[in-house]
């Protein structure tokens, strides 16, 4: 690959800039960073934006910093506000945002036909009237009691937090602010003010930040009552009981309901919506009220109140309903008030409902939006941002913005397309300007690997960030740096998996800048290269870099990559394809990111702030722009499948256990390191993992079996003696064939505990994995599933017949006494060949799916489900795992499973699609078709899985 002339900046070429603090300017980092915005848009000239644009339009954040990832997003909203504008009126839309009614749909999740069994048959509410409505004057009106606004004040008994013993203390309640003082803020009998009580303010409990009032666990404290925030539990006590009830009165009535605890709820007769207003009724509805009914029965209530404040002349047709503190109305005069969503929410949770009546001429005919100009306040309509070309852009391609922003790219997708090799590229880099074709190459023709190297580190900050915890609070704390030297790991990830080895950087010593920071900066930058060709990095593949600090040894190497001799200050990452789908190539300046952060999933920074963190890279620059493109088959080479460390053929695990001595009931717990390898038919363990084996258990034969009656929970303490953490041990045994000892492990979780059943089981009944039909089983299309379906269901009949042995997966949910006898027998019977323990295999794989959600997949078991993944087509449950086998980087194996999806087996409800949203399928084609099938809901229900995708 040929090389581009040295890029200069202000004078300086690339290597001369590296080797200095200088960077380009923000405009050069930041190429979209002002595109829309005010100023922007006031210096283009006039003819490009026309008449109306000189005023600018509306920003939702206003001052936000574009990237080309944010003004895709930004287009693609506008594509959708498009086809709503085409659809709906204007005037339509006006009147919805203005006056919206969320009503439920016929196929909402809370809508459902059997919820009506289950709702209340009444429904408590507080409606408010227009204070117009009163016949006296609405500022001299005076409402009910309101103990929210009242002052209270007195002395408590407060236990301290050091010191258990109680101590007089003198409070009072002002503003839902809970102050106390050594003495009393008064002089002469009268409270002094809020400027002199402050000095003498010994602290403050916020009512807001009460998550629970209740009574004092511990009886022999008389009058006493807790106050629980998320920091500390205040332990308070009355003098007497009428000081007690006054306390708790005004308390209850300071912080939220579902904050106070139900004995005070039942003692005070609190409701959980005050009605101390003059304009204000407490009533209840019936959920088939219709609106115009509610607003009658509104009006009755309001004139049979005892203290009811006369009022005007009206007509109750001329009224609706709004839900008060919420831009949702009700204005149907038949419909009932079930129909609505906020109502039936308060139904099924049984909470109280919040009403305003509004007469009708203040929402019907809203005026509509003038001065409204359709070519230019509309997103969709904007202008977009035009970049020069690759032939003439800057050598200096500081953010891989190559292209025009959106018009260029759509350009080159109206042209026909084409292989293009580098030598065509430089070939069309030789073409005269006036016939020069811009050509976008193609990654699957690409077979070389992705090469970068560092540059430099700048602004690194002097200290590390680091969580602290105590028994009350957590939070961010700065740690100087250790180590002298820094060194830069750079890792390719792929939906939050590694791809290949790390690569590191040498260590160079860390100096200081012109101000506070310091900086890391490679004299001689070395060019790496990454395994995974260009032509296999998967569309979501991205880039990680992660500077350590390390320490300098006496013989002039860093220190070792285990962990103990470094720290990590700072990380960040860069995607390999941009959001266009076009490589990243030549310099890259890119922001980092403290160590509490992960980039290796999520979101990656795109904004350069040059008085933060950021690292100088420098990637491959080709002749002409590189796309994403597996549409040909991306040449993944057959051989890397028997490597693929992904799924193995060979069955391995290791990890920690714990186990006890030959007699379990006189020994402890030990901890130990286990390794278990099919190849040899062994379990071995060792006290540390790098230390040789103490002993080694033949698994032929053996016997594996879950002990709960051995399960025991037990408390560490996290911080410190006053936080806990609960654990439990899942014990289970392993007994080897013609041997009568018992081994007795455990492992700190059941889904651990399963896994290591599961792999002993396998290994136990000499299951190997046969590859004789792999390729057929790859070769497979979605043509062939009808054959596939027969050939499963005689597969699984076979499986299931009543000479089967028992499996060990099997055996987690039969009696006890009933597991040894069976796994005997298992172990005395022959194996019937290498298909009956395929399908063996391959149902004890579908009985774990179906039992337990969580259960990780073996490498092996992978390579398992993968061969037979036809057979699970019907169980959308499987769908999932099945992803997991994927090998992501293999274009074959991709189109396959996408072709699948299709024709799996839809999931019981939508929102079973959310699975495949997980960080692991970042495949655009698995989240285009999972979006898809979440469309189907309607937007009510969707809205209550929301959460979920956030």
């Amino acid at each position: 690959m040929s090389r581009a002339a040295p890029a200069t900046y202000d004078g300086l070429d690339i290597q001369s800039l590296a080797q200095s603090c200088k960077l380009p300017a923000f405009n050069d980092l930041n190429p979209f960073a002002h595109y829309g915005h005010n100023k922007a848009s006031a210096a283009q000239p006039q003819h490009e934006h026309g008449p109306s644009s000189s005023s600018g339009r509306w920003q939702p954040v206003p001052g936000l910093i574009h990237s080309k990832e944010s003004l895709a997003l930004r287009q693609s909203i506008g594509s959708i506000l498009k086809q709503v504008h085409e659809e709906v009126s204007t005037e339509k839309l006006e009147i919805r945002a203005n006056t919206p009614e969320y009503r439920l749909e016929s196929d909402d999740w809370i809508a459902h036909k059997n919820s009506k069994n289950v709702l209340p048959p009444t429904l408590k509410s507080v409606a408010r009237l227009p204070m117009s409505l009163l016949t006296v004057d609405p500022h001299a009106c005076v409402g009910r009691k309101d103990l929210t606004d009242l002052l209270v004040f007195g002395n408590l008994k407060k236990r301290g937090e050091t010191n258990k013993a109680f101590k007089r203390r003198f409070f009072d309640l002002e503003d839902k602010k809970l102050s106390y003082y050594r003495k009393e803020p008064m002089k002469n009998g009268v409270m002094l003010g809020n400027n002199e009580k402050a000095s003498l303010v010994t602290g403050v409990i916020n009512l807001h930040d009460v998550s629970a009032v209740q009574p004092h666990a511990d009886h022999s404290v008389a009058w006493g009552f807790e106050l629980v925030t998320t920091n500390r539990t205040w332990v308070l006590a009355a003098d007497s009981e009428a000081e007690y009830y006054r306390w708790v009165e005004a308390i209850c009535h300071s912080v939220p309901f579902h904050s106070v605890n139900i004995i005070y709820r039942r003692m005070l007769q609190l409701a959980e919506v005050s009605a101390n207003a003059a304009n204000e009724v407490r009533l209840v509805l019936l959920p088939s009220y219709t609106v115009a009914e509610t607003v009658v029965h509104i009006f009755e209530c309001y004139h049979n109140m005892l203290d009811a404040v006369p009022l005007h002349a009206y007509d109750p047709s001329e009224y609706a309903l709004k839900l008060t503190g919420f831009r949702d109305y009700m204005i149907e005069p038949s419909r009932e008030v079930s129909d609505y969503q906020h109502v039936r929410e308060c139904l099924l949770t049984r909470k109280t409902v919040c009403l305003t009546l509004v007469h009708r001429s203040k929402i019907d005919g809203p005026e509509l939006l003038k001065g409204l100009s359709q070519s230019q306040d509309l997103l969709y309509n904007e202008k977009v941002c035009h970049l020069t070309t690759k032939s003439s852009r800057s050598n200096l391609n500081f953010t891989t913005l190559g292209g025009e922003w959106n018009v260029h790219r759509q350009q080159q997708q109206q042209q026909p397309e084409r292989p293009v090799s580098a030598a065509d590229a430089t070939t069309n880099q030789n073409h005269d300007d006036g016939q020069h074709a811009v050509v976008v190459g193609k990654s699957c023709d690409y077979h070389e690997p992705l090469r970068f190297c560092v540059n430099r580190v700048l602004n690194i900050p002097r200290f590390t960030t680091h969580l602290t915890r105590n028994a009350h609070e957590m939070a961010v704390e700065g740690r100087p740096l250790l180590f002298t030297n820094g060194v830069v790991v750079v890792e390719l990830y792929n939906g939050g998996k590694l791809i290949e080895e790390p690569i590191e950087t040498t260590d160079v010593r860390l100096k200081a800048q012109m101000d506070d920071g310091l900086i890391a900066l490679w004299t001689e930058p070395k060019w790496y290269r990454t395994k995974t060709r260009l032509n296999e990095i998967p569309r979501s593949a991205r880039l990680v870099f992660t500077l350590y600090g390390v320490r300098k040894s006496h013989s002039g190497s860093s220190s070792s990559s285990t962990g103990d001799d470094r720290e990590r200050i700072l990380t960040t990452g860069i995607n390999v394809f941009d959001v266009q789908g076009l490589i990243a190539q030549g310099e890259q300046y890119v922001q980092m990111i403290d160590n509490l952060h992960r980039c290796h999933y999520g979101s990656v920074p795109h904004i350069v702030d040059t008085h933060k963190p950021l690292i100088h890279i420098s990637l491959s620059s080709y002749h002409t722009d590189i796309a994403f493109d597996w549409s040909q088959g991306n040449g993944y080479e057959s051989t890397k499948k028997k490597t693929n460390s992904h799924r193995s053929q060979t069955l391995e695990k290791s990890g920690w256990l714990k186990k006890t001595g030959k007699s379990y009931t006189l020994s402890q717990w030990q901890r130990r390191w286990f390794s278990l390898n099919q190849t040899t038919n062994s379990l071995s363990y060792s006290d540390d993992v790098h230390l040789p084996a103490k002993h080694t258990i033949h698994l032929v034969g053996a016997t594996v079996w879950a002990a709960d009656e051995l399960n025991s929970k037990f408390t560490t303490f996290v911080t410190s003696k006053s936080t806990k953490k609960e654990q439990q041990t899942w014990v289970f045994k392993l007994r080897a064939d013609g041997s009568s000892r018992e081994f007795v492990m455990c492992a700190s979780t059941k889904q651990e505990r399963e896994e290591w059943m599961s792999a002993l089981g396998m290994v136990a009944r000499g299951e190997t994995f046969s590859d004789d039909d792999e390729d057929d089983n790859q070769s497979e299309g979605s043509d062939s599933f009808a054959n596939t379906r027969t050939n499963s269901h005689a597969l699984r009949s076979t499986s299931s017949s009543s000479d089967r042995p028992p499996s060990v997966l099997r055996s987690f949910t039969m009696p006890q006494s009933s597991v040894f006898l069976t796994q005997r027998a298992s172990s005395a019977s022959s194996v019937s060949g290498g298909v009956d323990n395929n399908a063996r295999a391959v149902e004890d794989l579908r009985d774990i799916i179906s039992r337990d959600p969580l259960y990780r997949l073996s490498s092996y078991e992978k390579a398992i489900m993968w061969k037979n993944r036809h057979q699970f087509k019907n169980d959308f449950d499987a769908l999932p795992r099945i992803l997991t086998c994927v090998n992501w980087n293999d274009s074959r194996e991709v189109d396959e499973v996408l072709g699948m999806l299709p024709l799996w087996n839809t999931a019981s409800h939508p929102a079973g699609y959310i699975r495949l949203l997980d960080m692991e399928f970042a495949n655009e084609g698995v989240r285009t078709f999972a979006v898809d099938k979440l469309s189907e809901m309607a937007d009510t229900t969707f809205s209550y899985f929301l959460p979920q995708l956030v």
